[in-house]
């Protein structure tokens, strides 16, 4: 733990720091900013890729977000989801749409290559899994505004984060559950820090599991997401074997850059995956496939 802050705090003794969170005292400030970077070591909320591993960028208290506001866009997921599968399995308009944009996007371009000529050779299995990540801002132009969700980017390729948001998540639960405990909070910054944010109040005052999931919404993408590789690795072998194939050893392939500093956050998945549904994945650059990677017969990779 010592290296994993240490570069961190060596950084910060260069400099002069003033911090003020929610008109704590400086002293309580700096008591959560350790919970924090201790928490982050501790449940491996990291970035990095061979070490001295950072925490991962994060405040020292959960934000405000207005409880409709989050409950809709959870309600969104499933028409968003709907959308993108359709839009997906609807080639001949997707070409169509994507070739319009390709003369001045290199990327895409390639990525429509590709896709127009497995579709032209015959797609070789039916399943598809689709783990998308839809991420909004809230939009309030001026205070007397209603707010609203923007959406900023629906993510389809690289969905970056279930490890990781699911562990600040749990870090924001420890650092209103310590504050509500034992960092000896006047009842003036008691009364600061919960002034217009009734879900911290109510969880810095819970007495049981059910209300700090009521004010602090737990965060299951981890785990949902791995149930999700685990189903679909479960189908592709039912699959493989009713057509007589003899079956390999099934892995999930994760595709990562070759400089990935995200290491933490996919291997949380990863262990994630073994863990609970014992089904082992392999994280490979496309170029380390390319290299060591040999299609079957059965057309399996």
């Amino acid at each position: 733990m010592a290296d994993v802050l240490g570069s961190n705090d060596a950084q910060q003794g260069k400099r002069q720091r003033k911090m003020s969170v929610a008109s704590l005292p400086a002293a309580v400030c700096e008591a959560l900013r350790e919970h924090t970077l201790h928490f982050a070591a501790c449940h491996g909320a990291l970035l990095g890729a061979q070490g001295p591993f950072k925490h991962a960028p994060c405040s020292l208290l959960p934000y405000p977000f207005p409880a409709s506001l989050f409950t809709q866009a959870i309600s969104l997921s499933k028409p968003f989801n709907m959308l993108v599968d359709q839009c997906a399995r609807d080639t001949n308009w997707l070409f169509r749409v994507v070739r319009t944009t390709v003369e001045h996007d290199e990327f895409t371009r390639r990525l429509l290559e590709i896709a127009e000529r497995v579709t032209a050779e015959g797609v070789v299995q039916p399943l598809q899994l689709s783990i998308n990540r839809s991420d909004y801002m809230i939009e309030q132009p001026s205070a007397n505004a209603t707010p609203r969700i923007l959406q900023v980017e629906l993510n389809t390729i690289s969905v970056s984060f279930p490890s990781l948001s699911a562990k600040m998540c749990e870090l924001h639960r420890h650092t209103v559950a310590r504050l509500a405990v034992d960092l000896a909070l006047t009842d003036t910054a008691h009364a600061e820090v919960v002034r217009g944010r009734p879900g911290l109040s109510a969880a810095m005052n819970a007495t049981s599991a059910a209300e700090v999931e009521a004010a602090l919404p737990s965060n299951a993408s981890v785990r949902e997401v791995a149930a999700a590789l685990a189903q679909a690795h479960d189908e592709y072998a039912s699959l493989v074997s009713a057509a007589g194939t003899p079956a390999p050893r099934l892995v999930v392939l994760m595709i990562v850059a070759t400089t990935e500093s995200n290491v933490i956050d996919q291997r949380g998945l990863e262990e994630q995956l073994w863990r609970e549904h014992r089904v082992p994945m392999l994280r490979m650059p496309l170029a380390q496939v390319r290299a060591t990677g040999v299609l079957m017969t059965s057309d399996c990779l």
